[in-house]
């Protein structure tokens, strides 16, 4: 009865933030759930929300397996971001891998100048030409670690230029990614990526990851 109490608010909170012109985007109310959380689900479908084909799936690995050697194709390095003078490049990185604007410079900036940013845990794979190829960020979850029973850390975002696609650019980065986050400590490493990201499921999951969880996004309409 609490959940869908806490739903019903909700849900009238967000048609008063909508009626009162503080939210611009969107006619509808989004969340998710772990798929096998049948509770959460059917409390969800019977207040009205809208199972979507969209899902998030968690993948991770254990840093205690062996890591592979990192290979690269003939005249490709790998190595950190050189700091904020790269910004415009990976920016154009950013646009090129994801089709879209969804990243701007200001975003990485704000990124980089966070205290916990570590210039070390973002690398980047270059092309003999000089052309940034990939990108992989990796972060050490220090807040989740503490409760956790084993240092946790992420690749995410992994990113290849289209125009480098299939030359196993992605896996060299995560391969590296990993090894960095285990310098640290870190045991465990992570990432998400939507359920639609078939080209990056498949890269991430021959690289070593294993899919763990899928999170089943629900939506309710509201006018």
């Amino acid at each position: 009865i609490r959940d869908r109490e806490l739903i019903g608010w909700g849900i009238c909170t967000f048609r008063q933030l909508k009626g009162g012109g503080k939210v611009d985007q969107g006619n509808s109310l989004d969340t998710n759930c772990d798929e096998r959380d049948t509770l959460r689900v059917n409390t969800l479908r019977s207040s009205g929300f809208i199972p979507q084909d969209l899902m998030t799936l968690h993948l991770s690995r254990s840093l205690s397996e062996p890591i592979p050697p990192i290979q690269l194709p003939d005249g490709f390095t790998i190595r950190p971001v050189s700091g904020e003078q790269e910004v415009d490049a990976l920016v154009a990185l950013y646009h090129d891998a994801y089709g879209s604007e969804i990243m701007k410079r200001d975003d990485v900036l704000s990124i980089m100048r966070t205290t916990s940013y570590d210039r070390e845990l973002d690398l980047v794979v270059v092309s003999p030409g000089g052309r940034l190829a990939g990108l992989c960020t990796c972060n050490i979850e220090e807040e989740l670690s503490k409760v956790l029973p084993h240092p946790l850390g992420s690749t995410d975002p992994v990113l290849v230029h289209p125009d480098f696609q299939g030359k196993g650019i992605a896996r060299a980065l995560i391969w590296s990614g990993w090894e960095k986050l285990k310098s640290r400590g870190i045991e465990q490493a992570e990432l998400s990526t939507s359920s639609q990201n078939s080209k990056g499921i498949a890269a991430f999951t021959k690289a070593g990851y294993r899919i763990d969880g899928r999170l089943q996004w629900f939506s309710h309409p509201v006018s």
